[in-house]
């Protein structure tokens, strides 16, 4: 049997020794490479984070600027999910009707409404107001024109005055007198979309005009009932 002589027992201990040597430093490499890599990847978040706060912080500033500038709203409408969107729709919706401070005349009646070409109001308005000008002739110049009553159309008011407005009209077949004082109705009607529609009715020449269409509903000029509830009242 062979024997191990000291010699040989000598160089086994040495390799073995060798070797887990050299098996610790492997170990001690992939230790010290992972460390590496966690610190890498928490120095890309770190980063990442970084960039996020800045940027949010950079579109905070821009949008404090137009704010100061009076801007700022019309900015933030147009962000996802803003309700600066709906309330600016829902101002621009609410806004009232009024009267003009001056008489409308037909030539300035400017209505783009679809359907205005075939009525004088067409389709079904939301809202509308009925405003009353006293109109008096002056010997020199345009005739002076003054607002002497408001009403609001709404409900079944507004539903009646805007179906007596949807019916064939025709041109005035005779001429009017010169009048020094008349009458005239300016109404404007408010849609869910869409422009106003304006009418202007004149009392003294009975005309209607929408600014695309105009005439009456019959050779006398005479109105229908639910627009012969808008007259001034007379005596």
């Amino acid at each position: 049997m062979n024997t191990d002589t000291g010699e040989e027992t000598a160089a086994r201990e040495l390799l073995h020794t060798a070797a887990e040597r050299i098996h610790g430093r492997a170990d001690l490499f992939d230790h010290v490479q992972a460390r590496i890599r966690g610190r890498r990847r928490r120095r890309r978040l770190a980063a990442a984070g970084t960039l996020a706060v800045l940027a949010v912080l950079a579109v905070l500033a821009v949008l404090a600027v137009l704010a100061v500038l009076g801007v700022g709203a019309g900015v933030l409408s147009i962000l996802p999910g803003s309700s600066a969107t709906a309330s600016s729709a829902a101002s621009s919706a609410a806004s009232p009707l009024s009267c003009p401070s001056a008489g409308p005349t037909a030539t300035g009646i400017r209505s783009t409404q679809s359907g205005v070409s075939g009525y004088l109001v067409p389709g079904s308005p939301v809202a509308g107001i009925v405003c009353t000008f006293t109109v008096r002739a002056v010997a020199d110049g345009a005739p002076s024109a003054t607002l002497t009553d408001t009403r609001r159309l709404s409900g079944p008011r507004l539903a009646g005055v805007a179906s007596a407005l949807q019916q064939p009209v025709s041109q005035y077949a005779f001429s009017c007198p010169a009048q020094n004082q008349s009458e005239e109705l300016y109404l404007d009607f408010r849609y869910a979309q869409g422009p106003d529609v304006a009418v202007l009715v004149s009392l003294g020449c009975p005309n209607l005009t929408n600014g695309t269409l105009a005439g009456t509903f019959d050779p006398e000029g005479s109105l229908p009932p639910a627009l012969e509830t808008l007259l001034p009242a007379t005596g």
